[in-house]
């Protein structure tokens, strides 16, 4: 048995069947998705749910950069979408734990690493 190569569903068949069946539960969608720890197709129902900050963090979490760049221009208002860029940016210059309290922190699964950095 390899368990951990296993089945991991294409995220565009997740976005399709959200689109065809918008009744849907996206929360249920969610819980199953990190319950059988697909942490990627996680991210995309974030996304689909419009969750917007918890999705770019997930993107982040799986060192998927343009996964996090098409989520920060997805969000349809201009000060969520600035906000979110300017959290990409924190990560990408190397300051994501200094930003963590930036984005409201709003719950989900996410592996945010806590510890603190010694002082320059």
């Amino acid at each position: 048995g390899g368990g951990g190569g296993g089945f991991a569903p294409d995220p565009h068949l997740i976005n399709n069947y959200k689109n065809a069946n918008p009744h849907i539960d996206g929360r249920y969608a969610l819980r199953v998705c990190q319950t059988l720890r697909l942490p990627r197709a996680a991210a995309t129902v974030l996304r689909a749910l419009r969750l917007w900050p918890n999705a770019l963090h997930a993107a982040l979490a799986l060192g998927d950069l343009q996964a996090a760049k098409e989520v920060a221009r997805s969000a349809e208002d201009k000060d969520a979408r600035a906000r979110l860029w300017v959290l990409l940016a924190r990560h990408v210059l190397g300051g994501a734990a200094a930003g963590g309290a930036a984005d409201g922190g709003a719950g989900g699964g996410g592996a945010a690493g806590g510890g603190a950095a010694p002082a320059p």
